[in-house]
């Protein structure tokens, strides 16, 4: 079966693979404007998502990682705080896509309550499988984080465009369908996880302190991890209100790609996580310090063949996996390909600076890089489309990952970069 850190690598891989699989299945059965509106929904969903776990899904494995006799308790506290903020923000957006009368183009306002829901199950299986990862249950961990939404979505639009009913309405029911089987499954796993644990029963007085003691710190992990989801989709949302929704698929189609190359930084990180807050607040800098240094070396090397082929073979590439329709987004991947490796020579600087004590500096990074994007983004869309607002990505990301490995190093000595 191999060692749990080589299963979390391969669940991780085969998350990877099937959020791309996806991309590629969607793109070859839709008509590239609903490709676009099936990208756009998908991102929203995440989005949303994020704000509803609030946060919960990095304290837990902060909780795990410290231990103690109250651990199970305060997951459950974790947890139920990301329950409040899931009914709150469900119900407002299903009010205000109601009042407006928001229409996807190609499918009927009646789809917007049930497509909303869907961010249920996609927030609750995340904390389901950072439950899993920081009590061992890596590669389950990952695949409830990652993979099994879209596994199951390919499955299914695979099975209807086989029977000759693939529609965007078909590929919308799949993606929520996917979401809840995925609960359905990753929510008992995470409980029967935690059920080794004993401390004392919860009551509400308990709750009310939780809340008070860890709520900035919520706050701060949900803004973080919003802002950066955002950010890195902000040219998803942009590319839909200044273009088409063509350039939304081109624009996905090449970010899709080019995320392969963050796949040796993101199976990493399924298991480095729990490890990272394990050293950091047992105060083993040294330890952590070298794991960081192992590991970006490592990623470092083995992207380099990657990279190479992104950028030089390109429109081969492009061309192969998505077809001629797709080939504008050649110039997109040379872009993005070449800014995520010098990301990734910037180390795991995300997850480190959520589980460093660094989460309100990773805020206001956070929030610089929305005012760059509010200046610049538009502009740049309507200037150069896809190709401009690809530019402007990267200079956002390969900025905030130079200035929060600084901070890493000065704030609490944890050093993320290539040495």
């Amino acid at each position: 079966m191999g060692s749990p850190a080589f299963r979390a690598i391969s669940a991780r891989a085969v998350s990877i693979l099937a959020s791309f699989g996806l991309t590629v299945v969607i793109v070859r059965v839709l008509s590239v404007e609903d490709a676009g509106s099936f990208f756009l929904v998908f991102t929203s969903l995440a989005i949303l998502a994020t704000f509803c776990r609030f946060g919960a899904d990095n304290l837990v494995l902060k909780i795990c990682g410290r231990g103690g006799v109250d651990m199970a308790r305060d997951v459950s506290f974790a947890v139920g705080v990301a329950l409040f903020a899931t009914v709150a923000g469900v119900t407002v957006v299903i009010v205000v896509l109601s009042v407006v009368g928001y229409r996807l183009s190609g499918v009927g306002p009646e789809w917007n309550p049930l497509l909303v829901a869907s961010v249920i199950p996609q927030a609750f299986s995340v904390i389901a499988g950072a439950i899993l990862r920081a009590r061992r249950s890596l590669a389950l961990g990952v695949l409830a984080e990652l993979g099994s939404v879209p596994l199951f979505a390919t499955l299914f639009v695979l099975g209807s465009s086989h029977f000759g009913t693939a529609t965007l309405s078909s590929a919308l029911l799949a993606l929520s369908l996917s979401s809840w089987l995925t609960l359905a499954w990753s929510a008992p796993a995470a409980v029967r996880a935690l059920k080794s644990e004993r401390g004392s029963a919860p009551n509400s007085t308990d709750f009310v302190v939780f809340v008070k003691s860890n709520g900035g710190q919520l706050a701060a992990m949900m803004g973080t991890s919003l802002l950066f989801y955002v950010l890195t989709w902000a040219p998803v949302y942009v590319l839909s209100a200044t273009s088409t929704l063509a350039s939304v698929s081109y624009f996905t189609a090449a970010m899709r790609l080019a995320n392969f190359v963050s796949l040796v930084p993101s199976l990493q990180v399924s298991y480095l996580a729990p490890e990272f807050a394990r050293l950091f607040h047992r105060g083993a800098l040294s330890g952590l310090n070298e794991l960081t240094k192992g590991a970006t070396r490592q990623a470092a090397l083995v992207l380099l063949v990657p990279v190479a082929a992104m950028i030089f073979g390109a429109q081969a590439i492009v061309g192969t996996l998505y077809g001629a329709d797709y080939l504008v987004a050649a110039d997109v991947l040379i872009i993005l390909a070449a800014a995520a490796y010098v990301v990734a020579l910037g180390g795991h600087v995300s997850p480190l600076m959520l589980l460093c004590g660094l989460e309100r500096v990773a805020f206001w990074l956070n929030v610089g890089a929305v005012v760059v994007w509010a200046a610049a983004g538009l502009p740049a869309a309507a200037a150069a489309g896809a190709v401009g607002v690809a530019w402007v990505s990267v200079f956002v990301s390969v900025t905030y990952t130079f200035f929060a490995a600084v901070m890493l190093k000065r704030g609490v000595g944890v050093r993320s970069y290539v040495r």
